[in-house]
């Protein structure tokens, strides 16, 4: 049984709901989830790519169940939301990113977040084993050697 894997564990994540929607079975499976990871003391979440009220669910208890609770929407980040994102990311690591840093990488730099993730460890790591702060000419020397 699945859930056993679930047994001590605080929570237990159903990641693509929307992929298991369909057979019956599945369908029931899911809608007595919520009772069953309960009774092992865990949370259950669940995540899909479309909104509970879209997903094509032949159990109708099943979409009333994941309407209820708490739902988050997850959108992607836009240059600004990317912008805050690296500048929190670089403040958590003991950081500061100014405006004219962010400016620079922003026109010198792809702005996915998994690259950007990578420029902050190499920036991370190279700042502190040549004790520099995040300044345009480090950061320049930085890139010119990836």
């Amino acid at each position: 049984d699945t859930l056993d894997a679930a047994d001590g564990h605080a929570l237990l994540c159903v990641d693509d709901v929307d992929a298991l929607a369909g057979p019956r079975a599945a369908e029931e499976a899911l809608f007595r989830l919520p009772n069953r990871v309960h009774d092992l003391g865990s949370t259950v979440l669940y995540s899909a790519n479309v909104a509970p009220q879209a997903l094509p669910l032949s159990l109708p208890d099943l979409r009333s169940r994941l309407q209820h609770g708490l739902r988050f929407s997850l959108m992607p980040l836009d240059d600004q939301g990317r912008r805050d994102w690296l500048r929190q990311a670089a403040s958590a690591r003991g950081m500061s990113m100014d405006d004219v840093v962010l400016d620079y990488l922003f026109r010198h730099y792809p702005r996915d977040l998994d690259s950007l993730q990578r420029l902050l460890d190499r920036l991370d790591r190279t700042s502190l084993a040549e004790q520099r702060r995040i300044t345009v000419p480090f950061v320049r020397g930085v890139l010119t050697n990836v």
